[in-house]
């Protein structure tokens, strides 16, 4: 299907919930409610046929004198009250008996919709022969009578519909009805059902996002660099929470496509890195390879939880790249998505993993597909789910600096940490070893880095601080902030392996890898003039635009 990207929120529904009250003491099973003290009862969250808490109260707000045992014990099935609710119930009385006159009685429902319409039904029974008819007054935003009498009864209830008052809440006053004959004046409240409509709530929902292809995108986002093997555990979902789950290929791809759209439409929430290059294959060779089909799988997954799978990919083309994905889960849905030039379109499906823990996206061409090579995409993935506890714990450590960086006054190192389940960092540095501290920021702990833009307060004596709740990481040893200019540029000249082809992430490249081990110390910077495709020959003309920068020896810096 096609997903509506301005819907993803499921549409509001509206559902019908009861609730269900006995008073006395002879329990009834749940649902039922159960309020046994005639004096002074309260619950403060009434549990719905739903099984969902209702978050609505009930009190004794006016007392009963207590509680009769000798109602009916065969109720007509057809009211749906137990024997156990149609067998007790409140009474009060207008003569004196057992020390006590109660003419009247009263409980409260509170926590009630103020826009919303509850239906009651009142149940009450005592063995008798004479007339034992009691009046309850309903008081909410209007007021209703009602009458029943008790006298045997099993079959007989007493209905009536109201709004609550302004603040929320809905009276029910029982006193004895004008034929009610008994010499005492009792009357009797045995059990309710209280019938509304509701919206029940929205779960709140987490996200991972999944980018695949060589141009990172930002934390929250996952990157998947390696289209024949790539893999990530425990993957971080868009809250900052660390999940079970992981991402994997199994179905090897052809290789990574940059030609995707950079403009995509902001409503469906994919950033321009995310949409820009995908995982490609074909069924044509193409780059000495034919790969007909290429596949993902989301594994360690919550067999009784859904999840629903948004897909989007682009490439700039006027012909028909439509992809196929078969997605398999607890069942297999097909999905289908041209990608040529898309900016706005994508697919989803929601469905349970298999039995395995797993859910499969293999992608092929489309039946539509009218390329040659038969060209399909895989760009970007986002995969929603009921809000969960976050797992395996708590932890903060700082990576960066740890001791011995030499951090000139102006520029901007990156402050790092590696973090697990924590929303926000407090950063902080010191530049007398620890004895005061200065505030740097507070940002969130996903992104993993802080561009720092050096303070000027050159000292030998400098650490840098992290804290979250209880957890605080400090630098294990001093670092230099210095006043220092000078500057040492190393240009790395070379074709495709210096750019970064071949390398399982752009950060495991070989110039990369040399880059973060100079960062250590800010005087150091790799310019990386490698292009795929390019001879030294055609790069050196491009170094002729550097001929006025003043660069340092390699030898005389120790390199």
């Amino acid at each position: 299907m096609v997903y509506d990207h301005e819907n993803i929120d499921p549409p509001v529904t509206t559902s019908r919930d009861t609730l269900l009250v006995d008073f006395g003491n002879n329990l009834s099973p749940a649902p039922w409610n159960n309020v046994t003290d005639p004096v002074a009862g309260t619950l403060e969250d009434l549990l719905g046929v739903s099984g969902l808490p209702s978050g609505v109260s009930i009190q004794v707000t006016d007392a009963f004198n207590n509680i009769n045992t000798a109602g009916s014990q065969m109720p007509d099935p057809a009211i749906g009250f137990p024997a156990t609710a149609t067998g007790d119930s409140f009474f009060g009385n207008v003569a004196p008996f057992g020390g006590q006159q109660q003419p009247t009685g009263a409980v409260t429902l509170g926590n009630l919709a103020a826009d919303t319409e509850y239906a009651l039904d009142i149940f009450a029974s005592r063995d008798a022969t004479d007339n034992r008819e009691a009046q309850y007054i309903i008081a909410g935003a209007t007021t209703d009578t009602v009458y029943l009498d008790a006298a045997s009864n099993a079959s007989m209830v007493a209905s009536a519909a109201v709004y609550p008052n302004a603040e929320g809440m809905i009276t029910i006053t029982a006193s004895p009805g004008p034929n009610n004959t008994n010499g005492s004046g009792f009357y009797y409240l045995g059990a309710i059902k209280v019938s509304f409509d509701y919206t029940p709530p929205v779960p709140a929902l987490d996200t991972l996002l999944v980018d695949f292809g060589n141009n990172l995108s930002p934390a929250p986002w996952i990157n998947i660099t390696d289209p024949v093997a790539g893999q990530v555990a425990l993957m971080t979902n868009e809250n900052g929470a660390q999940t079970p789950y992981g991402i994997r290929i199994f179905d090897a791809f052809n290789n990574i496509n940059t030609a995707g759209t950079v403009t995509p439409d902001p409503t469906i929430d994919f950033p321009a890195t995310a949409t820009g290059d995908s995982f490609f294959g074909n069924i044509t060779e193409f780059g000495g390879q034919v790969q007909p089909t290429g596949g993902v799988e989301l594994y360690n997954m919550n067999t009784e939880k859904e999840y629903t799978l948004v897909l989007f990919a682009s490439r700039t083309a006027t012909d028909n790249r439509e992809a196929q994905y078969v997605v398999e889960g607890a069942v297999v849905d097909t999905l289908y998505l041209d990608a040529a030039s898309n900016t706005d379109s994508l697919v989803m499906t929601t469905l349970l993993p298999a039995a395995d823990g797993t859910i499969r996206v293999t992608a092929s061409p489309g039946p539509n597909n009218t390329n040659g090579s038969g060209f399909y995409y895989l760009g970007a993935m986002k995969v929603i789910y009921a809000e969960e506890e976050a797992f395996g714990g708590y932890s903060l450590a700082l990576t960066a600096p740890v001791g011995g960086e030499y951090w000139q006054v102006g520029k901007t190192p990156s402050i790092r940490w590696n973090s697990t389940n924590v929303d926000e960092v407090i950063l902080s540095y010191s530049t007398d070893n620890g004895d005061s501290w200065t505030a740097i920021d507070t940002v969130s702990a996903i992104a993993g880095a802080y561009p720092w833009t050096i303070p000027n307060t050159p000292s030998e004596q400098c650490l840098v601080r992290l804290s979250a709740d209880t957890l605080v990481s400090i630098s294990p040893e001093v670092f230099e902030i210095a006043d220092d200019s000078t500057v040492c540029r190393i240009v790395v000249l070379g074709s495709s392996t210096a750019e970064g082809t071949g390398a399982s992430s752009p950060d495991s490249s070989w110039v990369n890898r040399y880059r973060a081990s100079l960062s250590r110390n800010t005087r150091y910077e790799v310019v990386n003039l490698a292009r795929g495709g390019y001879t030294t020959f055609h790069i050196l003309q491009r170094v002729h635009r550097f001929h006025r920068v003043s660069m340092c020896s390699l030898t005389k810096n120790g390199i």
